[in-house]
């Protein structure tokens, strides 16, 4: 679950960063976009957080090392972004499992769930 609402989250920001500009443009800050785009931790915290919504979607191995790497970009982003990064990080470093081609599925963890509640395992 936790990784659903983190690809949420970073769905939301690439989504977000799209109103913010059309807001700035829409009010004469052609300037501000300018510089938004030319500033180089900008364009990496906008392309890692594509590449990790696309790695989380995919569950790919390497989604995970992006997801990585853009968590640790985002805790330079101060206050609600650095909180963002430390939850990102909390549950991309202890999920390897979740990534790569011997992931655990969805339809295996819903069996296990259901063996467990049918033999009254906690």
């Amino acid at each position: 679950m936790s990784l659903i609402s983190l690809s949420v989250i970073i769905f939301t920001a690439i989504v977000g960063w799209g109103f913010k500009t059309d807001l700035i443009r829409r009010y004469g800050g052609e300037d501000i976009i300018i510089n938004s785009i030319t500033d180089p931790l900008n364009i990496a915290r906008i392309s890692l957080s594509i590449l990790a919504f696309i790695g989380f979607v995919t569950r790919l191995r390497w989604g995970r090392i992006v997801g990585i790497l853009a968590c640790g970009i985002w805790l330079t982003k101060f206050p609600i972004w650095t909180l963002f990064g430390i939850w990102g990080l909390l549950v991309l470093i202890p999920g390897a499992n979740l990534f790569g081609p011997n992931r655990i599925l969805a339809k295996d963890l819903k069996a296990e769930v259901k063996w467990r509640k049918q033999n009254k395992i906690a």
